[in-house]
């Protein structure tokens, strides 16, 4: 009887974590492969050819969009929104290298070379993110 209580008390929280899981997390749209009008790959859900601005928000010790598409000649803004400092390193190369990032300040880059970047905050490596520039 108490196995049976343990096992449904643990069904309840796990149900509880998926609803607000799944209600307070940021939705992120889902973008087509291709884009109809000239058959290339979709561009971070603009059909505009002009370089945009685009957000990365640092908070809870995460990076959000964990993956950024943007198109070629673009700037990538990561604003840090938590009490500690956060840095954003290229995985491999050298594409990506900021100073610390302190609470309420901001690091930008613009990728002129189609590929994909992976980075990471070199002070915690948990930390990861992508920009696929296409």
């Amino acid at each position: 009887m108490k196995k049976n209580l343990i096992i449904f008390g643990a069904i309840i929280i796990l149900l509880v974590i998926g609803i607000v899981v799944y209600f307070f997390m940021p939705k992120v749209p889902v973008q087509n492969n291709i884009n109809s009008q000239n058959n290339s790959p979709a561009s971070n859900f603009h059909a505009s050819s002009t370089p945009l601005t685009y957000q990365v928000t640092i908070a809870e010790y995460k990076f959000s969009p964990t993956i950024t598409v943007v198109q070629k000649g673009s700037t990538v803004v990561w604003t840090n929104n938590d009490p500690v400092a956060h840095t954003v390193i290229s995985d491999n190369g050298t594409e990506l290298n900021s100073p610390l990032i302190a609470n309420g300040n901001s690091y930008s880059h613009v990728f002129n070379i189609s590929g994909t970047f992976d980075y990471h905050c070199s002070i915690h490596p948990m930390m990861k993110g992508e920009v696929i520039v296409q």
